[in-house]
C-alpha cells in the first residue's frame, strides 16, 4: 500500500508459477490520514487485510547515497548508524536502519557505494500505534525510491540500465537500475497536472522535465561510464500521453511511454485495467512496486525491511484498541461470574431453607432426642455450601469495587510511554488493585531507568514501587536474539511509599551489565 500526497493505492498480485504477475485486486482512495485510510481499506476489502508493506510518505524517512562501509554487508545498518548521525537532524540510535547495496563493478571509483534509509524513531512510533489501534500489522515498510525500483528492474535489458520517470500530485521521480538494483534516483520538482495542462504550460512543464533527465544523465555517465542505458520510460499522467514525444526531442536517449500490459497482467481490473496499463498515477505504481517485493527476491534484490525491533522480535505491543478490548472483556467477565455465583448462592440458601423446613416439620413424629444424624449432616453440608457460595461472592464483589479504575488506563499510560528499543510483554493486576507485575524485552539495559522514570509520572502507576527486578540476556539461549535482554518488575503492596516507580536499586540493576540471569531485591531498610 502506497500514500503520495492526498492518494493511496493498495494493489494485491497473483503470482503464477510461470508467466507475468497478474493484478487481482486495486483500490484508490484520498483518505484523512494514516487512521482513514486503515478504515476505508478494511472495508473496501470486505474481509481482514493480511499483513502488507506500506510505502512511506514523502518527508517520514531520510535516504542518503553513501560509501559502503569496510565491514561484512550485515553489518552495513550498524556502522552506518553511527558514521551518519551527523548528517541527519534525528537520533540515529532511535532509527530504523536498512541498505541498498549498488551493483558492484557498476563504478567508476574502486569503493563500493551504497543508499542508506532511515526511518526516524517518533515518526516510527506514529505510524505503530495509530495502525495497532487499527488492528493492523506491517510486514515491511518500503520507501518511494525503492517501490519505483522494483518496477523499473521489469523494463531492464540485460547487461543494461533502465530508467522510470513518473510524475505525482506534489512531485515527479526518476529512478536508475542496473541488476535489479537502484543505482540513481532525483526527485523532479514537476507535478502531474502541469504536465497535463494547457499546451503552454505544459510545454514548459516537460522542457523543466527533460532538463533534469539531462543533468541526471550527466551524473549517470560520469559516474557509471561502464554501464549502458538501454532507454528511459515515463509515465505519463491521463491527458498528457502526447508529450512523450516532446520529452524525447529535449534528451539523447531512446525515451517511450510506460505500458504496463507488457510486463504484468493488468486483464482482470476490466474498467480499471486500460488505465492503469497505459495511465497509472504515482501511488498506483508505488502500490505495485510494494507487491513486487517477492519478485525481486527471488531475483536477488535486497527488500527493505526497515522495521523497529518491537515490530520484528517479540510479542504484539500494547495498542489503545487492543487494551479497551482487553478491559471491557476482563470487566464483562467479572460481571458474568458474580451474577453466576448470585443465582447458584441463592439456590443453595433455598434447598437448605427448605432442608431444614423438612426437618422442623417432621420432628412432631420423631421421638425425642437429638436429630437423625443422616438429617443434620446434610443440613451442615448444605450449610458449609452456603457460607462458601457467599464467601466467593463477597470476594468477587471486593474485586469489583477495588477495580473500579479501568484497565485501559493502564494500557495507555504504558503507550504513551512506549519507546522504540523497550516493549512491554506482559502486565499482570493482582485483586488488590497494588501488586502488580510488568515484563518485557529491550535493547541494551540502559534503556530501562529512563522508561521507568517517565513511567512513574503516569497516574496509573505514581505511588507504586517496583521493589524487586529480574533481567536475563536471551543471547545465550538463541543466537537470534543476541542484544536482547528480558526483564520483570514486581511492586508489592506494603512497599516504601515514599519510593516511586524505578526505585534506586532497580535503577542501579537496570544500569549494570546484564549477565545470563540476575534479580535484584529492594534496598536495605525497604519492604518487599
Amino acid at each position: 500500500m502506497a500514500r503520495i500526497g492526498g492518494t493511496a493505492a493498495a494493489v494485491r498480485l497473483s503470482l503464477p508459477a510461470e508467466g507475468r504477475p497478474s493484478v487481482s485486486w486495486l483500490w484508490q482512495a484520498q483518505p484523512d490520514g494514516l487512521t482513514d485510510l486503515i478504515r476505508n481499506l478494511k472495508r473496501a476489502h470486505g474481509r481482514a487485510v493480511p499483513a502488507a508493506s506500506l510505502v512511506l510518505a514523502r518527508g517520514e524517512y531520510a535516504l542518503i547515497s553513501t560509501s559502503a562501509p569496510d565491514v561484512p554487508q550485515p553489518e552495513w545498518a550498524d556502522a552506518l548508524r553511527w558514521s551518519l548521525r551527523d548528517q541527519v537532524d534525528f537520533a540515529l540510535e532511535e532509527a530504523a536502519i536498512d541498505v541498498l547495496p549498488l551493483p558492484e563493478g557498476s563504478q567508476n571509483r574502486m569503493s563500493r557505494s551504497c543508499m542508506a534509509v532511515m526511518l526516524p524513531g517518533d515518526k516510527g512510533r506514529t505510524i505503530e500505534l495509530e495502525s495497532d489501534d487499527e488492528g493492523m500489522r506491517w510486514a515491511a515498510y518500503e520507501v518511494t525510491e525503492s517501490a519505483l525500483r522494483n518496477i523499473c528492474a521489469l523494463g531492464e535489458t540485460e547487461g543494461k540500465a533502465h530508467a522510470l520517470m513518473v510524475f505525482g500530485d506534489d512531485y515527479g521521480m526518476l529512478v536508475v537500475t542496473f541488476q535489479g538494483e537502484l543505482l540513481m534516483t532525483r526527485t523532479i520538482e514537476v507535478v502531474a497536472h502541469a504536465v497535463a495542462g494547457n499546451v503552454e504550460g505544459r510545454g514548459n512543464a516537460v522542457g523543466r522535465a527533460g532538463l533534469e533527465v539531462l543533468r541526471t544523465l550527466d551524473t549517470f555517465e560520469r559516474m557509471h561510464s561502464q554501464v549502458q542505458l538501454s532507454e528511459l520510460t515515463v509515465a505519463m499522467p491521463a491527458g498528457a500521453e502526447g508529450m512523450v514525444e516532446v520529452l524525447a526531442d529535449l534528451v539523447y536517449v531512446p525515451v517511450r511511454q510506460l505500458e504496463l500490459g507488457a510486463w504484468l497482467d493488468c486483464k482482470p481490473q476490466d474498467e480499471a485495467a486500460q488505465a492503469l496499463m497505459t495511465t497509472p498515477t504515482f501511488a498506483e505504481l508505488c502500490a505495485l512496486g510494494a507487491a513486487l517485493r517477492d519478485v525481486g527476491e527471488a531475483r536477488g534484490q535486497h527488500q527493505l525491511q526497515l522495521l523497529t525491533a518491537r515490530q520484528s522480535q517479540g510479542p504484539e505491543p500494547f495498542g489503545l484498541d487492543f487494551g479497551v478490548k482487553l478491559a471491557a472483556g476482563v470487566v464483562g467477565g467479572v460481571v458474568v461470574v458474580s451474577m453466576g455465583l448470585n443465582a447458584l448462592s441463592a439456590r443453595m440458601t433455598m434447598r437448605a431453607e427448605t432442608a431444614e423446613k423438612a426437618l422442623v416439620d417432621g420432628a412432631v413424629n420423631l421421638p425425642k432426642g437429638p436429630p437423625r444424624p443422616q438429617s443434620m449432616g446434610e443440613l451442615e453440608a448444605l450449610r458449609e455450601t452456603e457460607r462458601t457460595q457467599r464467601s466467593q461472592y463477597d470476594a468477587i464483589q471486593r474485586l469489583t469495587a477495588s477495580t473500579s479504575a479501568p484497565y485501559s488506563e493502564y494500557f495507555k499510560a504504558l503507550a504513551r510511554q512506549a519507546v522504540g528499543d523497550l516493549w512491554i510483554t506482559g502486565l499482570t493486576i493482582l485483586p488488590n488493585g497494588q501488586d502488580l507485575e510488568l515484563s518485557g524485552r529491550m535493547i541494551g539495559p540502559q534503556q530501562l531507568p529512563g522508561y521507568l522514570a517517565r513511567l512513574g509520572q503516569e497516574p496509573q502507576f505514581q505511588g507504586k514501587r517496583f521493589a524487586q527486578l529480574e533481567m536475563k540476556s536471551l543471547g545465550e539461549q538463541q543466537a537470534a536474539l543476541a542484544g536482547i535482554t528480558a526483564f520483570t518488575l514486581k511492586a508489592r503492596a506494603g512497599g516504601n511509599a515514599r519510593a516511586p516507580v524505578g526505585a534506586a536499586s532497580a535503577v542501579e540493576a537496570a544500569q549494570a551489565p546484564a549477565s545470563s540471569a540476575s534479580t535484584a531485591q529492594p534496598a536495605p531498610g525497604a519492604q518487599p
